[in-house]
């Protein structure tokens, strides 16, 4: 069914802020992306007159708009930025509209390839696209990209020849540790704190006497992740059989393990 004359005028006076906004999309991402509606069956879904004769104003000038800011601060994060485009190989948003059922207004997911974002039919809280944290849901290709990365910055702090990586069963062992509502940002949130490990040691090891004194504890190249209920702090290091080894209590502080002045163990 064609959409109204309503609904295409509206369009077609919008067109320039989508043109904007997808402008500074592609900026921020330094890549080509397209976005995709399917009015005719958002209007139809809403079954409100304010969508059918606003749409262009609601999703090309404030929806992209809002999109459009959330992408600027995924772009302002080269880790993340990468893990994004991982992620999205087709280069494409779509917008679908779902159902009452849908857990919040706005949903944003990896699917096939595209970044989709799902919403209900009722069109409120249209802020929620700029706020939520789209790195808590990068999918596995993304977090891989991640901590890849952030390895290879493990790699350049201590200027080791040899690959750093992260104690894969240790992980495993950790999973049930950590909140249930955490489970599903489990690997960004390690690929993070292996950030914040490359951070700290960036800092100190500028220093040659204490590079040297960590290259002598590390010769396993391996960092290994355990969960202490019982410990004081939330984050603590440890040099171990060759290993760097963070143990946590608790999720929270991460950036305790950035700041952990790990020079008085060697």
């Amino acid at each position: 069914m064609p959409l109204a004359l309503t609904s295409r005028k509206s369009l077609k006076d919008n067109e320039e802020s989508l043109k904007t906004n997808l402008a500074l999309i592609e900026k921020s991402l330094g890549e080509t992306f397209t976005i995709e509606f399917d009015f005719e069956d958002i209007i139809t879904k809403c079954n409100d007159s304010w969508v059918t004769n606003s749409c262009g104003s609601i999703f090309y000038k404030d929806v992209v708009s809002n999109l459009a800011k959330n992408i600027a601060k995924v772009g302002a994060d080269p880790l993340i930025k990468e893990a994004f485009l991982a992620a999205v190989p087709n280069r494409k948003f779509i917008f679908i509209c779902a159902d009452e059922k849908l857990p919040s207004y706005w949903k944003y997911q990896f699917e096939n390839g595209d970044c989709q974002v799902l919403f209900r039919p009722k069109i409120c809280n249209t802020n929620d696209i700029n706020i939520f944290k789209l790195e808590t849901i990068i999918p596995t290709e993304g977090v891989y990209t991640l901590m890849t990365h952030n390895l290879a910055a493990v790699k350049k702090a201590l200027k080791s020849s040899v690959d750093w990586s992260i104690d894969e069963t240790s992980l495993e062992t950790v999973y049930p540790k950590v909140a249930d509502d955490l489970k599903n940002s489990f690997g960004h949130i390690f690929a993070g704190i292996v950030e914040k490990v490359a951070a700290n040691l960036t800092k100190r090891c500028a220093d040659e006497m204490i590079l040297e004194a960590v290259q002598e504890v590390t010769s396993k190249q391996t960092i290994v992740i355990k969960h202490d209920g019982n410990m004081s702090g939330y984050w603590s290091w440890a040099f171990e059989s060759g290993n760097i080894v963070i143990t946590f209590k608790s999720i929270t502080n991460t950036n305790d393990v950035q700041t952990f002045d790990f020079i008085k163990l060697l």
